[in-house]
């Protein structure tokens, strides 16, 4: 393999020889495009709606001379939710190895920075849901809803 396709390799491209008419050899790339797949992600955002309904549950029946901050249960909600969003980069890391290591031959550039945006988009969805949970649980508690 010569110096230019193992450049054109290592960026993602499959390089094709050929030899053509009268002896010449013919070297052509073919761009392959190769993505993360969305299936992990949409797992880890639905772990963040059962998160923050579980929280509703936990943390709803808050009684109105008390805090949620006050309850029991709101240390295990913080730890489970520090766990949920270290979770994110390490899920968007996992994918992108795994991908990367599947598709060694024909691996895009763009592999890592797809994997960590969709885990980034992810764990700031599920981080929101779960505030508007913790929102919804006060208004509650406060006898606002």
């Amino acid at each position: 393999m010569s110096t230019c396709s193992r450049i054109l390799h290592r960026a993602g491209r499959d390089v094709l020889e050929e030899t053509g008419e009268a002896g010449v050899r013919v070297t052509t790339e073919e761009s392959i495009q190769v993505s993360t797949p969305w299936a992990p992600f949409a797992l880890y955002g639905a772990a963040w709606l059962v998160f923050a309904v579980t929280t509703v549950v936990l943390l709803g029946d808050t009684p109105p001379g008390s805090t949620v901050v006050a309850q029991a249960e709101y240390p295990g909600v913080l730890i489970a939710a520090l766990v949920l969003a270290i979770t994110g980069p390490f899920l968007g890391f996992v994918v992108w190895g795994t991908v990367w290591y599947q598709s060694s031959k024909r691996r895009g550039s763009s592999l890592f920075s797809s994997a960590m945006l969709r885990a980034a988009v992810v764990m700031a969805l599920g981080v929101a849901v779960w505030w508007a949970a913790l929102t919804y649980v006060d208004a509650v508690r406060l006898g606002r809803m």
